[in-house]
């Protein structure tokens, strides 16, 4: 039963640090669109 919660922590750790990936990804796509957009 411990190793199962170790398992379902580790994969919900996983899941926060793709999470994040994948917003940091997003903020870093609009803030080249945006620097796109505001070059003359």
């Amino acid at each position: 039963m411990g190793h199962r919660w170790g398992i379902r922590a580790k994969t919900s750790i996983e899941l926060e640090e793709e999470r994040f990936k994948q917003t940091e990804q997003e903020i870093n796509e609009i803030f080249s669109v945006s620097a796109k957009v505001n070059d003359p």
